[in-house]
């Protein structure tokens, strides 16, 4: 697998492409492109045209149906990507800082939050 990611305001362009290793050979590419505020829903359709594609071309078993699309508050997935990115350089406090930070905007996190699995480790 190989990618980028491009952001504009409030808008992500994510390419995909499936490559084989051995021949460096591209088998498939596809661009998404959509809302920020609909990240989750884009994540699930970029994750289900890479297993059809793997499943397609190289066999396997048949990929999961897409799950139901939710719309994030983007400063929340924003806050929660930042503190996995502390998480896995071990900068448990920094990231621990981030997912407690309080907002004026948005409630306090629940357990179904996604930051909350990373919070109970560090």
């Amino acid at each position: 697998m190989e990618g980028s990611v491009q952001r504009s305001g409030n808008r992500v362009r994510i390419t995909a492409q499936l490559v084989r290793a051995a021949t460096d050979k591209h088998l498939w590419a596809q661009a998404y492109e959509r809302d920020l505020q609909d990240i989750l829903a884009l994540q699930d359709e970029i994750a289900s045209g890479i297993a059809h594609e793997i499943e397609t071309r190289l066999g396997g078993p048949k990929p999961f149906p897409p799950a139901k699309t939710v719309n994030v508050r983007l400063d929340a997935y924003e806050a929660y990507l930042k503190a996995n990115y502390y998480f896995d350089k071990f900068e448990l406090q920094r990231a621990s800082t981030i997912t407690t930070r309080p907002s004026s905007s948005t409630p306090p996190m629940r357990p179904h939050t996604p930051t909350w699995p990373r919070r109970t480790l560090s």
